[in-house]
């Protein structure tokens, strides 16, 4: 891999670990705005879970005393078993351009309700709901790398304060992306280079999480939300042409 790309993979764990730093589940997201142009697809998805694995054990240490552990076992469950069921799918079909295109199509969505359905849509903690966000989040997690954010809105509902909030999705994403890795791993997605490229760039996420904590009090969230948005759209046109 060239030296020019190494910088830009770099800059990106940066600013994804920042964003993830403020919002709890950004940083697949940004990740795979930039990823897919330099990786086959599968393997894009791949290091963005092992990646993302970093970031996750970070935030769970640090709001380990918030973390609700009875909301953990009924979602992870069927978490878990969804995931693996898509990784297989994914693993099954293999490279292919719907991936692209269905992944822009999920650009979207999550623009749309960034935009609109935060303030809209209000979920009721039920168990119905808990099972309903777990499926979705783990078909969405093992086809498209991008299944936090889902999650989060469920736990947005649930959670008694933002710390329970982030230590509970954190925590969650942990066990999860735990056995995704391994899913991936088995299924010759991740493959030690992916690892290597993956921990080189560890400098770059922990000071973007540092950043973001910091940003956390400072910035406009509305703002940084407007500006995910347009990236993403950005991001979903270009997916369309590939």
């Amino acid at each position: 891999m060239e030296l020019e790309t190494i910088i830009i993979l770099f800059i990106t764990a940066f600013v994804a670990a920042i964003i993830h730093g403020i919002s709890g589940f950004a940083f697949g997201i940004v990740l795979l705005m930039v990823l897919p142009h330099f990786f086959p697809y599968a393997q894009a998805l791949a290091l963005t879970s092992f990646s993302m694995l970093f970031v996750v054990l970070y935030n769970a240490f640090l709001y380990r005393k918030d973390i609700n552990w009875r909301q953990l076992p009924l979602v992870v469950g069927i978490f878990l078993v969804i995931d693996l069921f898509a990784v297989k799918l994914l693993q099954y079909i293999g490279e292919n351009q719907i991936w692209y295109t269905l992944l822009g199509v999920i650009f979207i969505l999550m623009a749309a309700y960034m935009m609109w359905g935060q303030d809209k849509f209000k979920i009721k903690p039920t168990k119905r709901n808990a099972v309903i966000f777990s499926v979705v989040s783990g078909l969405v997690n093992g086809l498209f790398g991008v299944g936090g954010p889902i999650a989060a809105i469920y736990f947005l509902a649930v959670s008694k304060s933002k710390e329970e909030y982030l230590g509970t999705t954190q925590m969650l994403f942990v066990l999860c992306l735990s056995i995704d890795v391994v899913l991936r791993s088995v299924s010759g997605m991740l493959t030690p280079q992916l690892m290597l490229y993956s921990v080189s760039s560890l400098w770059c996420v922990l000071l973007g999480l540092l950043v973001g904590q910091k940003l956390f009090r400072r910035m406009n969230a509305d703002t940084l939300r407007k500006i995910i948005c347009i990236l993403m759209v950005m991001n979903a046109v270009v997916m369309f042409t590939k």
